[in-house]
C-alpha cells in the first residue's frame, strides 16, 4: 500500500489539474493573471494563453477565449491588447520613416555631414586631357 499511495497522490492531482483545464482560461494580460470560465465547450486549446502581444487577427482566430473573456465581463482585456499592439506597430513605423525622412532631407542625427554629402553626389570627373607622347606618334 505504501507503493500506491503516491501513485494514487499523483492520478487525483493529474485530474484536479485536467478538470481546472477543461473549466478555465487562464490568461495572461498586461495587469497580471486572470482566471475566466470557459464558455461550454469540451477542448484543452487555449487552456493558457499570453494575450499581451495578440493583434485583432489573432482574437479572430480565437473566438472561443473572446467569447469567454466577454461573458466573464474582461472584454477590456481585448481592446487593451489590441490597442497597445497597434500603438507599438504605429510608434515602430513612424520611427522608420522619420529616419527615412531626415534621410531625405539630408539630416542625420550624430552623423558626420561629409560622410552623407558623398553618399548622396556624384563625384566630380574630369574629361582625360591627351598625353603629349601620343601627339607625336
Amino acid at each position: 500500500m505504501s507503493k500506491a499511495k503516491p501513485f494514487l497522490f499523483g492520478s487525483l492531482l493529474g485530474a484536479s489539474i485536467m478538470f481546472v483545464a477543461m473549466q478555465y482560461h487562464v490568461v495572461r494580460s498586461h495587469d497580471g493573471f486572470q482566471v475566466v470560465p470557459r464558455t461550454p465547450q469540451a477542448s484543452l486549446g487555449l487552456a493558457y494563453a499570453d494575450i499581451r502581444e495578440w493583434d485583432a487577427t489573432k482574437w479572430t482566430d480565437r473566438p472561443e477565449l473572446a467569447r469567454a473573456l466577454m461573458a466573464h465581463g474582461s472584454a477590456d482585456l481585448i481592446s487593451q491588447s489590441v490597442v497597445e499592439n497597434l500603438t507599438d506597430t504605429v510608434s515602430t513605423e513612424s520611427a522608420t520613416l522619420d529616419q527615412l525622412r531626415s534621410l531625405i532631407n539630408g539630416k542625420t542625427d550624430g552623423a558626420d555631414s561629409a560622410t552623407d554629402a558623398r553618399l548622396f553626389k556624384l563625384p566630380d570627373f574630369e574629361p582625360l586631357k591627351p598625353d603629349a607622347s601620343n601627339e607625336n606618334s
